[in-house]
């Protein structure tokens, strides 16, 4: 069996699955470095702050302020710079300093560090701007800083002296190089990409196996199976190689409902095939072969003229009155479960076997896809997609498919190329409902249905017809009319 030239469902499963796990492993990498990198900024602040108020708890505000009156380093100041100094050690901070603010800038009162230490890089006027704004603002605390000079990244908190009266006359001021996380946050991004892309690697293998193991294979195998049936037996001999029979599929999903169904298809074709070419060969009349489709017409169709007559909530009526022996119309009804009633009516083109046998795989297929879509486009969309990949005799179908909600009254329909119902509201006049028809099914490929939606409500009728309605000659004493558009 030929396969058109286009991207089968194996390469757009594989390019759906890469690309999904590409964006989760892009979006993963810039949130994980995004909670990274806030959360070591935001603990080395806090370390800096902690120290800074450490160090400031420390210090004794008279004894400072008296230094500064007179400054004199004595043992009293020896002692605070050794705790200090202490302080910095077992935190292994950069640089811990006590500056004085006046008026002709700032002076280093304690410095635990040597000279040419980060300490020097202290600027005088942001430590200015940063007392002005706490004294005229009087906010809670001072802000921590980020910057980055000739030391490097340093991260810097500072912390007010105030003695009895609640004025500053001094503060500390602490910096805890960053260069050391800045690399390790590098090397967070280096390890977290890897591990990423190798964990996506190794899940989509893993899933593109168990894909064409369970659902890719089976699939291409019965597609193959199916448009193998019907090239090869047209005559009506069953190719033992290709037959739908010999494809053991049991793996306990929705694949064996199709394959089943198909296969049930296959059974019932071959049997009247078989039944047509018996009555061909001993009759040799074109009408053997237009009674067995009529045959096969009549079987795929519900038998009653009122369908579901033992449901209350609605009253489904339907009559089928070929022009000749064999058309290309059909309709069928079913309960998708207790409040879904799903229903179809459409128009196969030609007519003969080869109409009835597209009616057939039609009619198998909307049942399949009923049970495993949601919508009717969904459903119309997957036929139109099975009809046109295996269709080399370029039939083509018009279609109109409902589901009717019997709890809310809510039909979503979907239509495919069909004629317009007419919808009659409580008994009034009847009118074309306003939704725009789709395009044919098995006309082209990539087609993408539409649901709309049709309150019904008690009293409501819905009248499905197709255009064989519309070529009708009605005659009336020796009068014909022709309604025809």
């Amino acid at each position: 069996m030929n396969i058109r030239s286009r991207m089968s469902l194996k390469r757009t499963t594989y390019f759906i699955i890469l690309l999904l796990f590409a964006l989760l492993g892009l979006i993963t990498i810039f949130l994980g470095m995004f909670l990274f990198i806030n959360t070591m900024d935001k603990n080395m602040r806090s370390l800096a702050k902690k120290i800074a108020v450490t160090a400031t708890e420390n210090l004794d505000a008279d004894k400072l302020e008296g230094y500064l009156d007179n400054l004199v380093k004595d043992d009293d100041y020896n002692q605070m710079l050794q705790k200090l100094s202490k302080i910095k050690g077992n935190n292994k901070v950069t640089y811990l300093s006590v500056i004085q603010v006046t008026e002709d800038g700032l002076y280093i009162i304690f410095d635990t560090n040597e000279e040419g230490s980060p300490s020097s890089l202290i600027e005088s006027h942001r430590i200015l701007q940063i007392i002005k704004s706490y004294m005229e603002h009087e906010t809670e605390e001072f802000p921590t800083l980020v910057t980055q000079g000739s030391f490097g990244w340093l991260c810097s908190a500072y912390e007010p002296i105030k003695n009895k009266q609640g004025e500053i006359i001094a503060v500390t001021s602490v910096g805890i190089q960053l260069d050391t996380t800045i690399k390790n946050r590098a090397a967070f991004l280096v390890t977290m990409i890897t591990s990423m892309w190798f964990t996506a690697i190794t899940l989509t293998a893993i899933i593109i196996f168990l894909l064409r193991k369970n659902i890719i294979k089976p699939i291409k195998e019965l597609a193959y199976a199916t448009g193998d049936f019907v090239t090869n037996n047209t005559d009506g001999i069953k190719d033992e190689k290709n037959d739908i029979e010999n494809l053991r599929f049991r793996y306990g999903n929705e694949i064996d409902q199709l394959t089943d169904t198909i296969f049930t298809m296959e059974k019932i074709v071959l049997k009247y095939m078989d039944k047509l070419s018996k009555v061909t060969m001993q009759r040799d009349n074109i009408s053997a072969e237009l009674s067995i489709a009529a045959s096969i017409q009549k079987d795929i169709l519900p038998s009653i003229f009122q369908i579901f007559p033992f449901r209350n909530e609605f009253a489904l009526h339907a009559s089928l009155h070929p022009t000749k022996e064999v058309g290309g119309d059909f309709y069928d009804a079913y309960m998708l479960d207790e409040e879904r009633l799903g229903f179809v009516v459409a128009d196969v083109s030609g007519n003969g076997v080869s109409t009835a046998l597209f009616k057939i795989i039609i009619n198998a297929l909307i049942k399949t896809q009923a049970n495993l879509c949601s919508s009717p486009a969904e459903i119309l969309t997957n036929i139109n997609r099975l009809l046109y990949e295996n269709n080399k005799v370029r039939m083509f179908a018009a279609a109109f498919m409902g589901i009717l909600d019997l709890k809310t009254g809510t039909l979503t329909y979907a239509n495919a190329g069909h004629i317009q119902p007419l919808f009659s509201e409580r008994g009034k006049y009847y009118q074309y409902i306003s939704s725009k028809p789709g395009f044919i099914l098995a006309g082209l490929d990539g087609i993408q249905y539409k649901d709309f939606q049709l309150q019904i409500e008690p009293g409501d009728r819905l009248f499905l017809y197709t255009d064989g309605l519309l070529r009708l000659r009605i005659y009336h004493k020796s009068h014909m009319v022709m309604i025809d558009y």
